[in-house]
């Protein structure tokens, strides 16, 4: 199978459906084969366009946006959008053409460094040089720039190796933990961003989140196999389904009392399942761990959560009042059990605090600790 062939492939595999371009000579092979495949390429007037279109695409959606560009000044033209994508915490490929690396009839024409040019600002810079490790670098490439914190990834396609015969080796990719929200969720939920203040006036955001950072959190809490979630008030229910996505739960149960937080976290929940159905990348696994998760419309001062083994709080917006109460309660729960509270402290003599640290997490720095129930 020829290079670029086995590159459009990769590119498939990992959903791509738009590359943002203004492709040159060094491109042809790879367009001739994406002229052959369901990916559309969408010709813009400048490199720069093509780059904040592809940075625009993965802000929106949560998937890398691809851009497209030839080598030399075609090239540095989308270092401004590499940076805006990096900075701003949005997915993106960038690939970029060259002249054949080893051997040219043109010498140095045109020819810059666009691979140490990149690095500074991007989260991964590399120059392809061998066709057989195309799919293992494109899968590496998308993991990283959908990985916390999100950012650009920059490729480098030389026109000898776009011609290479290769091996076809596709990785098996899970395209699903991240797109139930990304794609799905509201508006107003996603983008919305608190301000908050701790008592000794620093400042940080918090707002929208997604199934990483959770699966960072929940993992310092050290959950055993079977082992049941409580996440109380839970919104419209990412850690509860980070919880049963990334963890072998038991249980993963969200209580939460607005109205409409739990029709949204329902919603969510009907979504994961149709996604499930019509996707080609996952298996029966994922049915059975959304089997293990349920929301409950209530009051979490009154339900009983006596069971639980680990309990996220999100106590950013609640009173010390209606904090101490709750404290109050889940200090009945059983010996061993772990609280996971975010920007705020437990002050009781039943609990141990056993993490304490402040995260870079995908909406920024955010205050967590961990207390187990003694």
């Amino acid at each position: 199978m020829k290079a670029t062939d086995l590159f459009v492939k990769s590119l498939e595999n990992e959903g791509v459906k738009y590359i943002f371009a203004l492709p040159g000579e060094e491109n042809l092979d790879l367009l001739n084969s994406i002229k052959d495949s369901n990916i559309k390429l969408i010709l813009t007037r400048h490199e720069q366009g093509a780059g904040f279109m592809a940075a625009t695409y993965g802000r929106l959606t949560g998937m890398p946006g691809v851009c497209l560009s030839t080598l030399g000044p075609g090239a540095t033209n989308l270092t401004t959008p590499a940076a805006y994508a990096q900075l701003g915490g949005m997915p993106m490929i960038i690939i970029t053409g060259q002249k054949p690396i080893k051997k040219s009839k043109q010498g140095r024409f045109q020819i810059l460094d666009i691979v140490e040019l990149m690095k500074p600002i991007t989260k991964y810079s590399r120059q392809l040089v061998n066709g057989n490790n195309i799919p293992s670098v494109i899968r590496n490439a998308f993991r990283l720039a959908m990985e916390e914190r999100p950012g650009a990834v920059h490729l480098e396609l030389p026109e000898d190796i776009a011609i290479e015969d290769c091996t076809e080796t596709i990785f098996d990719v899970d395209r699903f933990l991240n797109t139930v929200f990304k794609k799905n969720h509201s508006k107003t939920l996603s983008r919305i961003y608190r301000l908050i203040k701790y008592k000794n006036n620093r400042e940080f955001i918090y707002g929208e989140i997604d199934l990483l950072a959770f699966h960072k959190m929940i993992e310092k809490a050290e959950p055993k196999e079977g082992a049941i979630f409580y996440d109380l008030g839970s919104g419209a229910g990412k850690a509860v389904f980070s919880a049963a996505l990334y963890f072998d739960f038991n249980r993963c149960v969200g209580i939460e009392l607005m109205d409409v937080l739990y029709k949204k976290s329902l919603v969510s929940l009907s979504k994961a399942h149709a996604i499930l159905k019509s996707s080609a990348f996952v298996g029966d696994v994922y049915e059975q761990k959304l089997s293990k998760i349920s929301f409950v419309k209530h009051d979490f001062l009154t339900y009983d959560f006596s069971d639980a083994d680990i309990i996220y709080l999100a106590a950013t917006c609640l009173s010390e009042q209606t904090l101490g109460n709750l404290i109050n309660k889940i200090s009945m729960t059983k010996r061993g059990t772990r609280v996971m509270i975010a920007t705020k402290k437990i002050d009781h003599d039943a609990f141990e605090l056993v993490y304490d640290n402040v995260e870079l997490m995908g909406w920024g720095l955010c205050h967590f600790r961990i207390y187990r129930r003694v």
